[in-house]
């Protein structure tokens, strides 16, 4: 299985200024997908988030 990328989302104002979040994403012809990591966990290591984990899967889609 490959490794998803990774990805360092850096907060400039709002509620996440100052904070990083780790996060992976995986792109194809017509979707991003990417998972944040929105807790004080690690980084994701696949596109899953269990019950009590704070993982949030977002799938972008292509318009044409």
């Amino acid at each position: 299985m490959k490794e998803p990328a990774k990805l360092d989302i850096h907060g400039q104002s709002g509620p996440n200024a100052g904070r990083t979040i780790p996060a992976i994403f995986e792109v194809s012809d017509e979707q991003l997908t990417i998972g944040y990591q929105l807790g004080a966990g690690e980084r994701p290591s696949e596109f899953a988030s269990a019950r009590g984990e704070q993982i949030l899967i977002v799938n972008y889609k292509r318009v044409h």
